[in-house]
């Protein structure tokens, strides 16, 4: 079930209604049943994969935590991380391996599975497993309560794309009951809003420009291909934040607070900023529950560096099995390796330029470069094969003068969304301070929003497929 469709909105409808009559308890049994219904209604037999991390984890977590030794402990947290990263393996990563075990010549054939890749499999795996890391860390106690936890597994609005929430900070929220508030549908229906807009409006008013030139590079012009690339770059910008802006408003209506997923992240003068900014979630759960694990930066500056590649290697793998994304992760890591190695110098150039003026111009160069770089892997993460990858990199290269840029893409409607959003984004942040304005405009957007949704065909979200 899609969120920008009309068979959302009805359940929405439907749910919320309930959810606030009810007491503590029912609540959390209907939004358990809710979650599953939203989940099934994509895939009924892949529900199946929920019960089992929800068994799974629940007793894993109990175990650790009362487990009377240490060795005891780590049996329980090696016996979930096992079980779940073996799931995921089987259903993300059996064929990729396979494949290129067999292109190695280790293995001769490879038996076809056949498996359907369950939805938001990466998301609802790292979530169940930073609960086990936690609870054998010390961090929080065990839930001994497993409607509550099958709540905390399944809860529909972040299931299948995040943002992935920590069991100590959503945990603790389930517990309570929240009135229905004002303020809270407010902000959330506010931030639900933006996030429509971002993925109806924008995002997937630039798709079919960026499908068109990576669906074949070789017939596109070195300039169609770079503007499809920033495209691109805006695309799953407003694509992504645009979901996590509507799932973390639907749960602020219901009263709870998730984390915010996103900051601007094309501002960023560093790749370190970059991924501060960008997928917060994600990036803060490879660093508490991947590099730190790794020793991050504890044993030395070549151990750092090469937890930094591992960690961002891992992190591609992440997103999808193929070595487009293993780049795409590589790029990154030797990037951060890279900044941490040039810091010292960085910062005494940095701050050797005299003037407000000088400081600002020296700013935007970097923020450009950044935003350059990131260009460039996102060719790797968007590209179907590596040697479509290659191709447009090749026909940027390739630019000339006689480019038929203006003849082969529509870069002026891409224009012209980027513009779009550029208003409405500008006006809503003045139009938010005054209550009167702040209605009317969004109700105006709201009636704009629900005609564009009854004459379009709804898109997936791109990170659906992670």
């Amino acid at each position: 079930m899609l969120f920008n469709s009309l068979d959302f909105f009805i359940f929405l409808a439907v749910v919320l209604p309930l959810y606030f009559v009810l007491p503590v308890r029912g609540r959390q049994a209907l939004m358990v049943a809710a979650s599953f219904y939203f989940y099934m209604y994509w895939n009924m037999k892949y529900s199946l994969i929920l019960v089992f991390f929800i068994f799974l984890d629940f007793s894993a977590g109990y175990y650790i935590g009362h487990a009377p030794t240490p060795a005891k402990k780590k049996i329980g947290l090696i016996t979930s991380l096992t079980c779940n990263l073996g799931v995921l393996a089987l259903f993300k990563y059996y064929g990729f391996f396979a494949i290129n075990l067999q292109h190695l010549g280790i293995i001769d054939s490879v038996p076809t599975l056949g498996l359907l890749l369950p939805l938001g499999i990466s998301f609802h795996t790292f979530q169940t497993m930073s609960y086990t890391i936690d609870v054998y860390r010390g961090v929080i106690e065990p839930e001994v309560d497993l409607l509550r936890f099958a709540m905390f597994v399944s809860f529909f609005p972040q299931l299948v794309a995040g943002p992935i929430e920590r069991a100590r900070e959503l945990l603790p929220q389930i517990r309570e009951k929240y009135p229905l508030a004002w303020e809270n549908i407010v902000v959330g229906g506010r931030q639900m809003l933006d996030g429509f807009v971002k993925k109806v409006v924008l995002a997937d008013n630039l798709a079919p420009w960026v499908n068109q030139v990576y669906g074949s590079p070789g017939n596109f012009s070195g300039g169609s291909c770079l503007v499809a690339t920033y495209m691109f770059a805006w695309q799953i910008f407003f694509d992504f934040s645009g979901y996590s802006d509507i799932a973390i408003g639907i749960a602020r209506v219901m009263g709870f607070r998730f984390t915010q997923n996103f900051n601007a992240p094309y501002i960023s003068t560093t790749i370190q900023e970059f991924w501060r900014r960008w997928h917060i979630s994600l990036s803060s759960w490879l660093r508490d529950y991947l590099y730190i694990s790794l020793g991050g930066n504890r044993r030395g500056e070549i151990r750092t560096y090469i937890n930094l590649l591992l960690t961002m290697l891992l992190g591609g793998l992440w997103h999808g099995a193929s070595w487009n994304f293993v780049i795409w992760g590589g790029l990154h890591g030797s990037w951060l390796a890279m900044e941490r190695l040039l810091t010292r110098s960085h910062k005494t150039i940095t701050e050797a330029i005299p003037g407000v003026f000088a400081q600002t111009v020296v700013r935007t160069l970097k923020c450009a470069a950044v935003f350059h770089g990131v260009c460039l892997t996102w060719v790797f993460f968007r590209a179907r094969t590596l040697h479509d990858a290659m191709v447009l990199i090749r026909q940027i290269s390739l630019w000339h003068s006689g480019d038929t840029f203006f003849h082969d893409f529509a870069w002026y409607k891409c224009l012209l969304t980027i513009w779009v959003g550029v208003v409405y984004f500008t006006l809503t942040r003045y139009v938010k301070k005054v209550p009167l304005m702040s209605l009317a405009w969004a109700t105006a957007t709201l009636g704009v929003l629900i005609i564009i949704l009854l004459g379009a065909e709804s898109q997936e979200f791109i990170y659906f497929v992670f």
